[in-house]
């Protein structure tokens, strides 16, 4: 037999049971700090969860289940957020079981503060009392001998559990102890006490929950660093080409500085590349090739040099150091080679004199005053020594010209 459900009885037991499925935690673990500053992926441990007898290292923004058992070690110390709107501080040493809708503290310390609209009412128990919460910002010790509240906002009524008498309520600006025996006692909260435990809040909390910091400008290895000492984890980074930083450098970061996270969120990094490819600029002048080299994404301008080229267009580029297509650092320097129809200026030497000076004489003279040795014509008579030079002794010309030179008879005979 094949039974059949109403369209609209169907429906509802697929949101009910999608409901169910997708229901959210009892509370989130925001943030697991050492002390003050938020614990390492390796530090975890300081928080430990059971759940259905099973312990396991705490991890940021890991859901929290009615019945889970929560133990934080001698420096270590848990945020958690509970769908209430409650938030609680598991300082160190606690040991605290969630139930339904309750803590119970075995031992140790909680802040609790009232941070929504509340959803759910709250008590806070132990083996000696039961403390039932009202929009309220307080304190809660439990030592084997006793239980201390001190209340900084609201209201909190504290039920006795060992009898001797019924119940007592502390206001804003109150406190008092309970132990197995005899009455809670009643006293104010020391302004100074008070003061201590609100910067205590708002340390953890700027811990648990950091905002992103600005990294631009930093290395991408000081930024890791710094988000890692904030609690953020370090994704993957991003090379971007851009000419607002140098290479290696941080651009920008997702989420955006300034965004408030829970510490374990994952930052990606945005970083200027470090490696392009110059653009090929040969032939262009120098003012093109600059817009299409930053253009590129390189960073800084390039510089110039000129060179002598009688058949390079003048002012155009002709040389590139790294070559066109070299992958390099947008950072790196690049030297482009200018074009000019300006020859270089030769050096003048002077010239020497060479009359009466034998053949391999007047050659050692031109080479030793940097001339070249030119043609050499030999007369059929007369003594074997200079007679003529095509350049006049005591003029200046042109380093490395070369001199001829007449061999025959003396000068002046």
């Amino acid at each position: 037999m094949t039974h059949r459900f109403p369209r609209r009885l169907a429906a509802s037991l697929l949101v009910a049971l999608g409901g169910a499925a997708c229901a959210q935690p009892f509370a989130q673990l925001d943030g697991i700090l050492v002390n003050e500053r938020p614990a390492l992926p390796s530090e975890f441990g300081r928080v430990q969860v059971t759940r259905e007898g099973k312990a396991r290292d705490g991890v940021p923004k890991m859901g929290i289940e009615k019945g889970d058992v929560l133990v934080t070690a001698n420096d270590g110390v848990a945020l958690t957020t509970l769908r209430a709107g409650y938030e609680i501080i598991f300082e160190p040493g606690t040991d605290a079981t969630i139930e339904n809708p309750s803590i119970f503290v075995r031992l140790g310390k909680l802040i609790v503060k009232t941070v929504n609209a509340i959803k759910e009412k709250l008590s806070i128990n132990d083996k000696f009392v039961s403390s039932g919460v009202e929009g309220t910002l307080f304190t809660y010790e439990v030592t084997r001998e006793q239980t201390r509240i001190a209340v900084l906002e609201g209201r909190v009524t504290v039920h006795s559990r060992t009898g001797g008498w019924d119940s007592v309520s502390y206001v804003a600006g109150e406190g008092g102890t309970i132990r197995a025996t005899g009455q809670p006692t009643r006293m104010r909260v020391d302004p100074a006490t008070a003061a201590a435990t609100r910067r205590r809040i708002a340390v953890v909390e700027g811990a648990a929950r950091p905002a992103l910091p600005d990294l631009r400008g930093q290395t991408e290895a000081a930024a890791r660093s710094t988000l890692q000492e904030l609690g953020f984890r370090s994704g993957s980074s991003i090379k971007v080409v851009t000419r607002e930083q140098p290479a290696g450098f941080v651009v920008s970061t997702r989420p955006a500085a300034g965004t408030v996270g829970k510490s374990g969120d994952r930052v990606t990094l945005r970083v200027a590349d470090s490696s392009l490819m110059l653009p090929n600029v040969l032939g262009r002048s120098f003012a093109e090739a600059t817009r299409i080299i930053r253009g590129a994404g390189f960073f800084r301008d390039p510089q110039s040099t000129t060179l002598y080229q009688a058949d390079a267009r003048v002012g155009s580029v002709i040389g590139m150091a790294p070559s066109g297509g070299d992958l390099i650092s947008a950072n790196a320097s690049i030297v482009l080679t200018i074009a000019t129809n300006t020859p270089p200026a030769v050096p003048q030497c002077t010239v020497p004199n060479l009359a009466n000076l034998t053949e391999d004489q007047a050659k050692a003279a031109l080479r030793k005053a940097n001339f070249a040795v030119g043609k050499i014509s030999q007369m059929r008579y007369g003594e074997r020594v200079v007679t003529e030079q095509s350049k006049r002794a005591g003029t200046s010309f042109d380093c490395k010209a070369a001199i001829d030179f007449v061999i025959g008879t003396n000068i002046g005979e």
